[in-house]
């Protein structure tokens, strides 16, 4: 009995059909988008820890022009995922999640010296000129729309870094580093702020206890956006600037001088100590 077995030339074609399906998968797969569940959790093998040479922001999208979701101190410490995209690296949050991008150029392998840490604080942008709340009780907004949502509520007297006016708006600067909003009914520009003169114990404990608020901000954003990385950190940006403006408030220091006090405190160490 003669057996009749496959011809050559078809188990040729099949083994090129199984190649091709083996290729249009594998193709899929890498073009997934870099928030899909796919690609939100990395190996620690893929992560690398870089630290920040100087005031950061970290943004929605790898583009100077996106929208900034949190700013980073000098030295920080950050987690990275090594994907560069128009000259921005993806930053993660704690869960390895991707929340934002920041400029490589100012991300490096180890901390900051001492003598780096300790050059003239020429990092720290000072507002020009500043506002000083008029009304008892002022609402910050998070656009410039009195049916915007409340960020958090001012007191009479108050001062904040103002970037600019805009349409019957000031624009402020807060401590997350995101545009907030003031009725300019509320609030009267000024160009002078009382010095930087606090008790070195005054600066430590408001110090420490702005590093603790940095910590519920991101926990209780998660708990609010568990699986929405995005959504987190937006929500964070608005919980540093609520709850750090009630420690600021409970130490008399006037908002403008955040960025100093956090510079003094992270090259003292206060919040290990």
């Amino acid at each position: 009995m003669v057996m009749n077995l496959p011809k050559v030339e078809h188990i040729f074609g099949g083994l090129i059909v199984i190649f091709v399906v083996l290729i249009i998968i594998n193709d899929r797969r890498s073009s997934l988008p870099a928030g899909s569940n796919s690609q939100s959790n990395f190996s620690t093998s893929e992560i690398k820890i870089k630290y920040t040479k100087k005031n950061l922001n970290v943004r929605e999208k790898p583009n100077a022009e996106s929208k900034v979701v949190k700013t980073l101190m000098p030295n920080e410490k950050v987690r990275t995922k090594e994907i560069e995209e128009n000259g921005f690296t993806q930053i993660l949050n704690s869960e390895n999640l991707i929340y934002g991008w920041c400029s490589s150029k100012y991300l490096q392998n180890m901390p900051l010296s001492a003598n780096e840490l300790h050059k003239p604080i020429k990092l720290i942008k000072e507002a020009k000129y500043y506002v000083r709340l008029i009304s008892d009780s002022v609402k910050i907004k998070y656009a410039p729309n009195p049916n915007s949502s409340t960020v958090a509520i001012g007191m009479k007297n108050e001062m904040f870094d103002l970037d600019k006016m805009e349409g019957g708006w000031y624009v402020i600067f807060m401590f997350s580093g995101m545009y907030r909003y003031l009725n300019i009914s509320c609030a009267i520009k000024v160009d002078s702020i009382q010095p930087y003169s606090f008790p070195i114990e005054v600066k430590k404990q408001a110090y420490i206890e702005l590093y603790e608020a940095e910590g519920k901000s991101m926990e209780d954003a998660y708990l609010k956006f568990p699986n929405e990385a995005l959504k987190q950190a937006d929500y964070v940006s608005v919980l540093d600037d609520k709850y750090k403006l009630l420690i600021f408030r409970k130490y008399s220091i006037p908002t403008p001088y955040s960025n100093k006090l956090n510079f003094e405190g992270s090259i003292n160490k206060w919040s290990t100590k």
